[in-house]
Order: C-alpha cells, then structure tokens, then sequence
C-alpha cells in the first residue's frame, strides 16, 4: 500500500506541476497576444487569423523575388499546388503601419467588385507573419537597416504578367485597350467603394496577353459596358498609397500622362500618332472624378 500511495503521490505532484506550468503557458500567450494587438491591433482585427503567424504554419514556399518598393517586396509563392504572389511588407512597433493598413483595406475592399471589373487581380488571404526564412528576412530588412523588422504583413493574391513598362505594345489599339481597362476600373473603383489608389503608373499596371476572352465586361453605375480586349488584359497592383473619400496630394487625377508616355515608347511613330489622335479624344478621362455619360468616350474608338 504505502509503494501504491507512493506512486499516487508522485503522480499527483507531476499532474500538478503540469497544470502549473501550462496555466503559465497560457498566460504567456495571452500576454503575447495582448501585445500584439497593442501593436498591430488593427491589422490582427482584418487578417483571417486575428494573430500573429509563424511561417512554417502557411505552408508557402517562395519561388523566387518578383519585384521590390520602397516599402516591401513580392514574391513568387507556390500556395496549394498553384503559384501565386505574396506581398510582404514589414510591419513596425513604433509607428501606426499606415501603408500596410491601408494596402489590406484596398484589397479586401475590392475584393466585393469583383464581378463588376476583371482588372483587380483576386485577393485570396493575409497574415501577420514572423520567423520568416533567413534568407528572405534579409532582403525585407535591407529595406530598412536601422529599424529591421521581425513582423510582416503577408498579401497572398492572384499572379499576374508583365509591368507595363516591360511589356512591348505593337498596335494603337492595344494601348487604347490598356486607356480604357484603366479608366474604367478606377472610375468603378471610386464609384462604388470611394477608392482612390493615387499611385497609377506603369510598374504597377501588369498586362497579361490572353486570346481569350475577347471582350472585357464592367458594371459602371448598374450599366453594363463591353470593351474590346485587343488580347490584353490588365492588372491593377499595389495600394499601399490607396485612400478613401477624398484623394490625397499624390491623386489619380492625370495619372493618363505617365501611362500614355510609357505606352508611345513601344509604338511605332505611325502607330503612335494613331494612339495619340485616339487619346486627345478622351478630354473627360484625364481624372477619374470626371461624370461619364453612359460611358460614352468609350464608344468612339
């Protein structure tokens, strides 16, 4: 009996000790968790996880660096047997992630027009990411060497094509194409959800050559439009300077200029005076705020 007992006791003791050690596990990670909604609270409030993730529970595996900003860089992911591009952007513990922020909220905003426009690439998840690999956490923290991050916001969205500044137009009106595609979504984006991206330029229009569909489909103010493709379709990235309600200094409105010059490089000069005849009669589409009458201008060419 007393062996028995014995045994009995030493159980009881470790069984207490577990309990104890766990009920400071648990605490710890409540701590951990209570800090990092100090921190990231917004942020942790829209990723579909509500905390911190480690990498290893992603499952993603980076392919190789698509493209670099100031403020992140994105990366070939294969997700799921397919590939798709993240966007890591580090996060900070001193400052409010206002680019970061406001890079989710553009997305997970346009994701409920979806149907309305085929030009923003579909958002499929986000996280809060740390213990990122080595290698890929040393390239995120070149971004900023006096401040390396050890947090990131992870966007997982569809993979596009080619920048449009590395893409070579051969018609007028595959660079009409790419006007109208833009005006449109922009317009469609302001319209519905008061979205101004405020940073349009070619490296972030992507433009994917695609036989098929032929004919591109919008839904402006409830009215259907149709648009010729001319085998193009374009890709609308990067909102980390995207506002809502009123534009910022850094606006939408003349965002044509920076397009139409990069197009006109890749034209021939007989094609190019095509383009350029075709957009000096497009006077309303030089800002997104202009009204668009059943959009009309898009019916004269």
């Amino acid at each position: 009996m007393n062996a028995v007992a014995e045994v009995k006791g030493r159980r009881g003791v470790q069984q207490k000790k577990n309990e104890k050690q766990n009920e400071y596990k648990r605490i710890g990670r409540e701590k951990k968790l209570a800090d990092d909604s100090r921190c990231y609270g917004n942020i942790l409030d829209l990723v579909k996880r509500k905390k911190v993730t480690n990498w290893t529970q992603t499952r993603l595996v980076v392919e190789g660096k698509l493209g670099e900003g100031l403020r992140g860089i994105a990366y070939k992911v294969k997700h799921r047997n397919t590939m798709k591009c993240l966007k890591l952007l580090p996060l900070s513990w001193t400052s409010r992630n206002k680019e970061a922020l406001e890079d989710l909220v553009a997305l997970r905003s346009l994701k409920t027009i979806k149907k309305e426009t085929p030009n923003y690439l579909t958002f499929f998840d986000s996280f809060v990411l740390t213990n990122l690999p080595a290698s890929t956490q040393d390239k995120l923290n070149q971004l900023d060497p006096q401040c390396p991050a050890t947090h990131y916001l992870g966007l997982l969205v569809e993979l596009g094509s080619n920048s449009l500044d590395n893409t070579m137009l051969t018609t007028a009106v595959e660079g009409l194409s790419i006007v109208k595609q833009l005006v449109l979504s922009l317009v469609i984006a302001k319209r519905r959800l008061d979205t101004n991206h405020n940073d349009v330029h070619p490296g972030n229009v992507l433009v994917k050559r695609s036989a098929s569909p032929k004919t591109l489909k919008y839904t402006l103010d409830g009215k259907v439009i149709r648009i010729p493709s001319h085998g193009l379709v374009v890709g609308i990235i990067d909102f980390s300077e995207a506002s809502f309600g009123r534009a910022n200094g850094n606006s939408d409105v003349g965002f044509l200029s920076f397009i139409t010059e990069e197009i006109s490089k890749t034209l021939s000069k007989a094609e190019n005076r095509t383009f350029q005849t075709a957009i000096d009669g497009l006077t309303d589409a030089r800002s997104i705020t202009a009204i668009y009458p059943n959009a009309s201008i898009f019916k004269k060419h």
